[in-house]
């Protein structure tokens, strides 16, 4: 039955790529029902699998191959162009009917199985709910007239078209759970906003549709963290996810609103490191694995860049060896006192820099360890003005 489906699925991909011209399909009508009971067949077949299974008479993984196989076949299905049906000859609209029955049969027969070895194997093992998904023909589907002919005696035709796609299931119950959600969170009312825009949208992004439910599966893996994912790291996904709004400003705000968010709770050097090394994984994985598809991939990309850069530099000026980790040291005189007691010491090489005792990198030095008040008005002595203050010395004005 497998070979069947396969030779099936081989005669659609033809069809679809001719654009179903009536020159380039065969002349007879399809005898829908045949298929229809093949795809009957191929399900009830799955049940003597998993008979099977509990008999020790076959094993899971040779059933895993059998599903794998059919994903194999739905996903040359997805890559397929399902045009109006109104958009083409009369004469066509059969063949077209036939192989839109297929590709729905195929997604019907994998979610059977894949439900049926729950249970036998990890579900990491299992074939994608999200890539066997009917979604992407439903609209194709349902402008067909006399499809509702079939139902009676193919219920299965009508479930699954009603069923909703597992994606779009799991972006609701996410936007459900931030609806629920109390948490005086920046990111709330934009995470809301980019989740009612992908389920408006889902059917342009369904191509890369495993991309964007590893992301809502990774927020969903959230609520068994730690505390610090439910506070901060639970923030981090949720950002990606509104990243696939295709609006630059939108971004740039976001942007802005997370460094804010990042300079409030972020303070240490191995806090700093944990967000640039989590940002390079994840321009790292969205490099290879966001949608080309997808407007604002780019975009997306250079802002992550620039997180990755912004968070790269908080953390070397976290870090122990770091001059900006130091607590600058308050000096409670003059600067002319400053210089009259760091002078001598410079002359006398005492202190040196490096085995030098040059004026400009010892002040540089001196200045980003010491705060030292101006004569007049509020604030701090430049780097500039200090220098100034140890030339003059040098040329004996003071």
């Amino acid at each position: 039955m497998l070979c069947h489906l396969q030779q099936l699925t081989h005669e659609v991909v033809l069809r679809s790529r001719a654009n179903w011209l009536p020159d380039l399909i065969p002349a007879h009508s399809p005898i829908i029902t045949d298929t229809l009971s093949l795809i009957e067949l191929c399900h009830y077949q799955q049940f003597i699998w998993q008979k099977q299974i509990i008999s020790n008479q076959t094993s899971v993984g040779e059933t895993q191959q059998r599903l794998c196989h059919l994903l194999v076949l739905k996903q040359e299905m997805d890559e397929l162009r399902w045009p109006s049906p109104t958009q083409l000859p009369a004469a066509s609209r059969q063949w077209y009917t036939h192989d839109l029955m297929v590709s729905l049969g195929l997604s019907y027969i994998l979610q059977t199985g894949i439900q049926l070895l729950k249970g036998y194997c990890d579900e990491k093992e299992l074939p994608s709910h999200t890539i066997i998904s009917s979604y992407t023909i439903q609209t194709a589907l349902q402008n067909i007239p006399g499809l509702s002919q079939f139902y009676p005696n193919y219920t299965w035709i009508h479930q699954t078209l009603e069923n909703t796609p597992p994606l779009l299931t799991e972006i609701m119950l996410l936007q459900q759970k931030m609806e629920q959600s109390h948490l005086s969170d920046p990111f709330r009312p934009i995470t809301l906003q980019s989740l009612q825009h992908l389920i408006h949208h889902l059917p342009r992004y369904l191509p890369g549709e495993q991309f964007y439910y590893d992301l809502f599966r990774q927020v969903n893996s959230l609520e068994k963290t730690p505390r610090r994912a439910h506070s901060f790291h639970r923030r981090l996904v949720l950002l990606n996810l509104t990243l696939f709004i295709p609006d630059t400003e939108l971004l740039i705000q976001l942007y802005k609103h997370y460094k804010a968010l990042l300079m409030e709770q972020i303070h240490t050097f191995e806090e700093w490191d944990t967000e640039h090394q989590y940002w390079q994984m994840q321009h790292l994985l969205h490099k290879d694995t966001m949608p080309e598809a997808l407007a604002n991939k780019q975009t997306c990309l250079h802002w992550m860049v620039k997180l990755i850069q912004f968070c790269q530099k908080k953390a070397e000026e976290a870090s122990p060896g770091s001059v900006a980790a130091f607590i600058p040291i308050d000096w409670k005189n003059t600067p002319q006192a400053f210089v009259r007691l760091f002078h001598p010491l410079r002359l006398s090489q005492t202190i040196t820099l490096n085995g030098n005792n040059d004026i400009e990198p010892l002040c540089k030095k001196l200045h980003q360890m010491f705060r030292i008040p101006k004569v007049k008005g509020d604030g701090y002595l430049t780097l500039a003005s200090l220098v100034t203050y140890f030339k003059n010395m040098n040329s004996d004005d003071y």
